[in-house]
């Protein structure tokens, strides 16, 4: 008997990346808000200096006090609102997107450390590692030196940009875990034409 299956995927581009920043803590209103579709750059006009609450709705990002993502730093992950500390209100300059998911790219939860594992191969043997220890809640992994810091909170005690080093939380891994891929199959169905080959 002859099964027929059919494949459909959907690709995730920058351009689905997606922050809102408001102008005032957020009402019932929605005066003072702007979505940003674009992934990175320096804001302009009226909203330059003008951020008092921050809605990363899809992909991370990295806030920047000063133009050209020079200055303080703040790291903001997808679905997490963020509303500005005295230190950082009315001071956002630039924004930087660095991408979706679970593993935060040159990203270190650092502090918070509950040991760490020398000689680990890749990431997700790292965080093999956290699942199996009950008090390990995220890690951070280092690939040059194979080394692999589990940490006893979601995002150590501070998020700080780090090139070389990786992290994520061991709930965001078990939740990518349960979720299906985004794509379906269809079973009994072809779509029809525009075959690569027979």
């Amino acid at each position: 008997m002859f099964k027929l299956f059919a494949l459909s995927a959907v690709l995730i581009s920058v351009s689905e990346a997606q922050i809102q920043l408001w102008q005032h803590i957020p009402s019932h209103d929605d005066g003072g808000k702007k979505t940003f579709f674009s992934g990175s750059g320096n804001l302009k006009g009226c909203w330059n200096d003008a951020v008092s609450h921050v809605v990363a709705v899809k992909g991370n990002y990295i806030l920047y006090q000063d133009p050209d993502f020079k200055g303080a730093t703040l790291v903001v992950f997808e679905g997490e609102e963020l509303t500005m500390s005295h230190e950082w209100n009315d001071k956002l300059s630039s924004i930087k997107f660095i991408g979706y998911g679970c593993v935060k790219r040159n990203i270190d939860f650092l502090g918070d450390d509950l040991k760490c594992i020398p000689n680990v191969p890749t990431m997700d043997a790292c965080m093999e590692k956290c699942d199996k220890d009950h008090a390990c809640k995220s890690i951070t992994y280092e690939a040059a030196s194979l080394n692999c810091f589990l940490k006893t909170s979601e995002k150590g005690a501070k998020v700080v940009i780090k090139d070389g080093r990786d992290s994520a939380s061991k709930s965001c891994y078990e939740k990518k875990d349960r979720q299906k891929l985004e794509c379906c199959i269809h079973t009994d169905y072809d779509f029809y034409g525009a075959d690569i080959g027979s």
